[in-house]
């Protein structure tokens, strides 16, 4: 009779974390561009018109999805679910229009001759990475908070 308890439960653990993991995510899929959220066509449009879209990856979560933009030159762009762009890799360097213009002053005036070649927003700050290997965090307003390893 134990073993027979037992056994149910260890079968009911197995079926709900499989259920469970099965609904966490979906995975990454590919998709066409236009498939992508409007806000972020218009930024890739907007501000990347000279780039050549090469894939686009939808990860589905189970709550929201996130999109990755791969270019032909290398470079790539995510996005959240709103369309909102999360972080930015550009080979050639992110476009002054697209960096906020306390980030990008700072930037000019402490490195001068530099690129930025990353620039990463979440909830807490901006990350940015420069063609030298600097790493520098801003908080939301732009204002310089620190550099970063």
């Amino acid at each position: 009779m134990k073993a027979s308890n037992l056994f149910k439960r260890s079968l009911l653990i197995v079926i709900a974390l499989f259920a469970f993991s099965s609904c966490q995510s979906q995975g990454d899929k590919v998709i066409q561009y236009d498939k992508l959220p409007s806000k972020a066509k218009t930024f890739i449009s907007s501000n990347f018109s000279n780039m050549s879209v090469l894939q686009v990856v939808k990860d589905a979560e189970l709550f929201n999805s996130e999109y990755t933009v791969y270019f032909n030159e290398g470079s790539k762009i995510e996005f959240n679910s709103k369309g909102e762009w999360r972080d930015i890799e550009i080979t050639s360097g992110v476009p002054q229009k697209v960096v906020p213009a306390s980030i990008y002053s700072y930037v000019s005036k402490n490195h001068p001759n530099t690129l930025i070649l990353e620039l990463n927003k979440d909830n807490r700050d901006y990350e940015v990475k420069l063609d030298n290997k600097i790493e520098i965090v801003f908080n939301l307003k732009g204002e310089f908070l620190r550099y970063d390893d």
